[in-house]
């Protein structure tokens, strides 16, 4: 066993400290959870619209516990297909 002197580290130390760091960041994720209100604001309506859109299952979205939860694609795909190319219906 090597000896340690006074206020020196033991070797490794500084490794286990790293990945105690690593472990608790969050990693980067390409489309994370939204929450209702968040959703809102990237749809520019209200959080009761979107709630609303819920109960008429129009939108897709997860439960997960008490909260619900949207992905950004998800949002994404609802307004795609409800936007219009211009031309009029009849």
């Amino acid at each position: 066993m090597p000896s340690v002197s006074a206020g020196a580290r033991p070797e490794g130390l500084n490794d286990m400290s790293k990945a105690k760091v690593l472990a608790k960041a969050k990693p980067e994720v390409e489309d994370p959870f939204l929450t209702v209100e968040e959703a809102a604001a990237f749809l520019n309506q209200t959080p009761r619209w979107v709630r609303r859109q819920v109960e008429e299952e129009n939108i897709r979205y997860a439960k997960l516990g008490r909260g619900l939860r949207f992905r950004q694609s998800w949002l994404e795909e609802y307004v795609a297909a409800h936007t219009s190319d211009g031309r009029e219906r009849r």
